[in-house]
């Protein structure tokens, strides 16, 4: 409904002047914007704020979202498309609204634009299909970019610092494993079988369709296995090395319904991606508290260890930490990266901001958070 309103304050515009103020506002959404687009996007953000997003994003951030069983989510009817266009305008308004507070200095604009974000995001990744869900971390990767940017440039006091760690417990606490978007995308290929062959002789093609449905399901089961070990486990663990071994000899499927083997190859992206999202979240909580550590003592801890139970209540991120991450005190300073994909520590190798030690390509980098 939100997207909806704000959809129909937009449209009432002439389409070049909509398409202005909607470019402004995702430059804008960035601390390196060229300062000529300030009042085009102040003038889109008010629109915005006209249309009741911001107070919207309020009530959808406070309310609890539970996440329903997949069987009970399809809907082929829903327009996944539509709904994902209008949820990235509305995130690049939060992005703005946030870096625009920051630079004004509006600490609980910034904090409460930051959990607008995030809010978002849990949106999306509870409507569990696999086009929500990169939509959703798409939105987490954005929120928690511009926090660490305002935490680097020392624009954050105690209370936004505090409201920003609040917003992640609230908001990615319960985010979803991502086997559940695995069993949400097998329930919806299953369901689609019979798209594969319009027309055909029910009684011959049902056990060709069962044959299907049952080497479909074990290809997913494989991948849900491997999704619940972390990437360092799962050349060790012995039921992921199992599900790997599996995936290696499943038989094809029938004739009428090979092309349903291409839903499958989305599958390994997803969890490379949950792998990056939950270092992205966890790394993202550090830097919280590692900040808010410093105000409240006047120096950056030597261990994390000195974080417990102050600013951390555990170690352990509650969305866990994946590739793992390692802090390293530097004079009055920290750095603060993962070894990546490649599970190697090499010494903070790599520009902040470079994504490249997640890649399979980004042997010999680390992904470097400060």
């Amino acid at each position: 409904q939100l997207i909806t309103r704000i959809d129909d304050t937009l449209n009432a515009l002439d389409k070049p002047q909509r398409n202005q103020l909607l470019l402004a506002i995702g430059d804008t959404a960035d601390f390196d914007r060229p300062q000529a687009v300030l009042p085009a996007a102040r003038e889109g953000l008010a629109l915005y704020e006209a249309a009741g997003a911001f107070e919207s994003l309020n009530t959808i951030a406070a309310t609890p979202r539970a996440m329903g069983e997949p069987s009970a989510l399809i809907s082929p009817d829903t327009d996944h498309f539509t709904l994902n266009a209008g949820s990235r305008n509305l995130a690049r308004a939060a992005a703005a609204r946030l870096v625009s507070a920051v630079e004004d200095g509006d600490q609980t604009t910034a904090a409460a634009s930051y959990e607008h974000i995030l809010a978002i995001a849990r949106v999306h990744t509870h409507r569990l299909t696999a086009i929500n869900r990169m939509t959703g971390d798409a939105f987490i990767t954005l929120a928690n970019d511009r926090i660490r940017q305002a935490i680097l440039r020392g624009d954050l006091h105690a209370i936004a610092l505090d409201a920003a760690a609040q917003a992640i417990d609230r908001q990615l606490a319960h985010r979803p494993p991502i086997a559940a978007t695995i069993e949400m995308e097998r329930l919806y290929l299953i369901a689609s079988l019979d798209t594969f062959t319009p027309g055909g002789d029910p009684q011959r093609l049902a056990p060709l369709r069962a044959a299907a449905a049952e080497t479909l399901t074990d290809r997913f089961d494989a991948y849900k296995t491997l999704s619940r070990s972390e990437p360092a486990a799962r050349n060790e663990h012995p039921e992921a090395i199992a599900a790997a071994q599996s995936l290696r000899r499943v038989k094809p499927l029938p004739l009428p319904y090979m092309p349903a083997t291409q839903a499958t190859t989305i599958l390994p992206r997803l969890i490379e991606v949950d792998d990056q999202i939950r270092t992205d979240i966890a790394a993202t909580r550090l830097m919280i508290a590692l900040e808010r550590h410093r105000l409240r003592t006047g120096a950056y801890p030597d261990t994390l260890n000195q974080l417990v139970p102050a600013e951390l209540d555990q170690l352990a991120a509650p969305t866990g930490d994946s590739y793992g991450l390692i802090y390293k005190k530097r004079n009055d300073l920290y750095t603060l990266y993962s070894p990546g994909r490649d599970l190697k520590d090499n010494n903070a190798a790599g520009k902040v901001g470079d994504v490249d030690g997640f890649k399979e390509s980004g042997a010999g980098m680390d992904v470097v958070y400060r």
